[in-house]
């Protein structure tokens, strides 16, 4: 089953990228549970968030190196077919979707931390519920 186009996308790239989607939150979820990167928690925000956000992309890409090679070794090739076939990838297009991982894990790991610093729920009162005029208080930074 295809979309017509031009082109003649499939609509199995759209499956793909939706089971990709999953397999990446699967690694993400498992960087929590082993506590990567949050070994400069008491530090400020700003570095805390910058070393969970590239340490979990490393771990990202090094996992999806890893499902990768498995893919290659179950479609019959050796281990040093499996290793090149990861490897032998252009270092661009590696570096390219490492700096994007990177840059979309930044603002959800910082979310995640500020929702932490503020205490539970707090973030999330501050966006989604409503606040009348009397309620606000203005509060005034010390620089």
């Amino acid at each position: 089953m295809s979309i017509p186009s031009k082109e003649n996308i499939g609509l199995w790239h759209f499956g793909y990228a939706i089971v990709k989607a999953l397999l990446l939150a699967k690694f993400i979820l498992l960087g929590h549970m082993l506590h990567i990167g949050e070994r400069l928690r008491g530090r400020p925000l700003f570095y805390s968030s910058l070393y969970q956000a590239l340490a979990l992309c490393l771990l990202l890409i090094v996992l999806l190196g890893l499902e990768e090679g498995v893919v290659a070794l179950v479609q019959g090739q050796t281990i040093r077919a499996s290793i090149g076939a990861v490897l032998g990838s252009s270092r661009h297009l590696i570096l390219a979707q490492g700096l994007l991982m990177f840059l979309l894990l930044l603002p959800y790991v910082a979310f995640l931390q500020l929702n932490e610093a503020l205490g539970a729920g707090n973030l999330k009162r501050l966006f989604f519920a409503s606040r009348s005029l009397q309620d606000t208080e203005h509060v005034t930074l010390k620089g």
